[in-house]
């Protein structure tokens, strides 16, 4: 009877080990789908990134020269005219 319990005491500890076994097979498959994924986004966000890299590269070109001046305030009347001589 020991011998029968111990049978079956190892046909459910291999038949643990084989669903763990299995689990473990989905999860790195899971994994490997998640991981190229996450590749796939991080190569089009560097692809973003440079794109936007470039555009504001020859964007600021030009508009440079206006950044350099700063906004004026739209021109009132003035209230009163300096008096002179």
């Amino acid at each position: 009877s020991n011998l029968l319990r111990s049978n079956e005491f190892l046909v459910k500890s291999d038949q643990k080990k084989t669903d763990l076994i299995s689990l473990y097979a989905q999860y790195s498959s899971s994994l490997e789908v998640m991981l190229s994924s996450v590749f796939e986004i991080q190569r089009e966000l560097t692809g973003i990134l440079q794109e936007q890299s470039s555009m504001l590269m020859s964007s600021s070109k030009p508009k440079s020269k206006p950044k350099s001046k700063p906004k004026s305030k739209p021109k009132s009347k003035p209230k009163s005219k300096p008096k002179s001589g």
